[in-house]
């Protein structure tokens, strides 16, 4: 990270503060269905990205957070948002 403690403050407080609605939410799951070459399963984009960056303390929190957005947006469409990709 190269901010400051006085940005790392202000980031965090504004994130903690933050309520998501469905177009941030959609716009994280579009991002975790994606890689350079197009669309993928969020599992591809998982081990891509533990490939590129590392296996980090907070790997497995953000794969639950991607596991469950596509559950939500599935219960939205009553399917596999997979699906879609076809």
């Amino acid at each position: 990270m190269d901010c400051n403690e006085q940005e790392k403050q202000f980031v965090d407080k504004y994130l903690k503060n933050i309520t998501y609605d469905e177009y941030d939410k959609l716009i994280q799951l579009c991002d975790a269905l994606s890689l350079a070459m197009g669309y993928c399963y969020a599992e591809q984009k998982m081990v891509s990205s533990v490939m590129k960056f590392g296996f980090k303390d907070t790997t497995i929190a953000k794969w639950k957070a991607i596991l469950e957005l596509k559950r939500y947006f599935d219960g939205i469409i009553n399917g596999d948002v997979y699906s879609l990709f076809r």
